[in-house]
């Protein structure tokens, strides 16, 4: 009885047994059935794009911040075409990625089949934005720049700019945020945070005023910013990199008498109008720290951007006594340059005359 017992027990096991194999069956079939056609719609996309035609230069899709794919999808479309866009779509689908936490600019080599755009789309590392800095003299002027080409708007990078805590890390004054912003070309992320981009720029600052620099700063009793600050005015005042150092050093010789610059790009930057061709009186009147017609010193601050160049060619220039200059009358952007104020008083009759011969007011 006992040896019948066990066999029915050991009979009922094999049965159970086979039961439980033969349910494993069907969900090992259905995965395999998933997998073969997830990759029947990859094939499919990167078989489809023989049939589209790719960018015929490389491109770059931009995530936004809390993105969607549709915003995606349109973005892709405005480079790549409907079709692309929609069988990119349709493998990051599969995928089932976040996008809203893709926020970055990406970049999509010419001829990259769908397939793989979608890769790089979903798990590909960010590509760098190329952003050529030129000559701004406000710092709203920097904020409309940035936002127009990186993932920030005005407000946040004023707010950035703003920021009392930030300026104190870089040992910098509000009205001389601004020198942190050299002329160049630089490279960023897209999705770059004010804050970040405010730290890259302070980066190639400190990067530019090395010991030897300094050194050469100090051994014309100034310091970076105030190199920084005259060299502001120097751009201003011409666009003739020959002239730049000569210019620089004119200045030098006025604060080191104790006389006032009286630059009228500070006269024009007091006013806020900048599309001022003459400074007259009512510029030079004007009541503001940054107006050194009526002002000793340098300004508080900037009065713009500069650049490498400009710097260098103060850094490097040569001494020389010249205390004047004034635009040469035939407007070639070059200057007369002279010693003494009687001098200087010819040269500025013949432009004035020149000036009113045009009917420049």
């Amino acid at each position: 009885m006992e040896n019948k017992s066990r066999k029915k027990s050991t009979t009922t096991k094999k049965r159970v047994s086979n039961k439980k194999k033969q349910a494993k069956k069907p969900n090992k079939l259905r995965k395999l059935l998933i997998l073969a056609a997830l990759l029947a719609v990859v094939g499919a996309v990167a078989l489809g794009y023989v049939l589209v035609n790719g960018a015929d230069d490389d491109v770059i899709i931009k995530i936004p911040r809390g993105a969607k794919i549709e915003n995606v999808e349109d973005s892709i479309a405005k480079y790549l075409g409907d079709e692309y866009a929609a069988m990119v779509v349709s493998v990051m689908k599969t995928q089932k990625v976040d996008l809203s936490e893709r926020n970055g600019a990406y970049k999509i080599p010419k001829g990259m089949n769908p397939a793989k755009a979608a890769r790089v789309l979903t798990h590909g590392g960010e590509a760098g934005v190329k952003v050529v800095l030129r000559h701004f003299r406000t710092k709203k002027d920097l904020a409309k720049f940035f936002s127009a080409r990186l993932d920030m708007t005005e407000k946040e990078f004023l707010s950035a700019f703003n920021d009392s805590d930030i300026q104190a890390t870089y040992d910098l004054k509000p009205e001389q945020m601004i020198a942190l912003f050299m002329e160049d070309t630089y490279e960023f992320y897209w999705s770059i945070t004010p804050e970040q981009l405010i730290e890259k720029m302070a980066m190639y600052y400190n990067r530019y005023w090395n010991d030897s620099r300094v050194e050469d700063a100090k051994e014309m009793g100034l310091t970076p910013i105030e190199v920084m600050t005259l060299c502001s005015i120097v751009d201003e005042e011409t666009a003739k990199v020959d002239e730049k150092g000569k210019i620089g050093r004119l200045y030098l010789n006025r604060l080191n008498k104790g006389m006032r610059l009286q630059a009228d790009p500070t006269a024009k930057f007091a006013s806020g109008n900048f599309g001022l061709r003459r400074i007259t009186s009512k510029q030079t009147s004007l009541n503001s720290p940054y107006n050194t017609y009526r002002v000793k010193g340098l300004p508080p601050g900037p009065i713009g951007t500069t650049s490498k160049q400009t710097l260098n060619e103060f850094l490097d220039s040569r001494e020389h006594d010249y205390l004047f200059m004034c635009a040469k009358e035939d407007f070639s952007g070059y200057h007369n340059f002279s010693v003494t104020y009687e001098e200087h008083q010819a040269n500025a009759r013949r432009y004035q005359k020149a000036l009113n011969e045009r009917g420049i007011k």
